[in-house]
């Protein structure tokens, strides 16, 4: 998530005022707006529910020791959690940077 925040948050800088910066920063509030176990709701009824991808419960079965299984009942928490983390990276170095861009030390070198 660290990656990905810096990097969508760069982006959005970047590319202010346009469309691309718009969607990131409207998928960014919605990340940030809602709760995690919301998301966490969601994401189950699609990919446990509909989809049948990923296994419902939390827990592994008793006695299994396969990592694959293992790690399939952490996919849905970590990725709910590291998204709301990618949200916050974005939005702060989105606003960090901008307030960098319009340095008069930064235009200066762009002109």
């Amino acid at each position: 998530s660290l990656i990905l925040g810096i990097g969508l948050g760069v982006l959005s800088a970047l590319r202010q005022y346009t469309w691309v910066d718009q969607i990131l920063t409207f998928l960014g509030l919605i990340f940030l707006s809602f709760p995690s176990y919301f998301f966490g709701l969601i994401l189950i009824y699609i990919f446990s529910i509909n989809l049948n991808l990923l296994p419902l419960g939390g827990r592994t079965p008793l006695g299994d020791v396969n990592f694959l299984s293992r790690m399939s009942h952490l996919v849905l928490p970590a990725f709910v959690l590291g998204m709301i983390l990618t949200a916050v990276l974005m939005r702060y170095t989105r606003s960090s940077m901008l307030e960098v861009l319009h340095k008069q030390y930064i235009m200066t070198a762009f002109s």
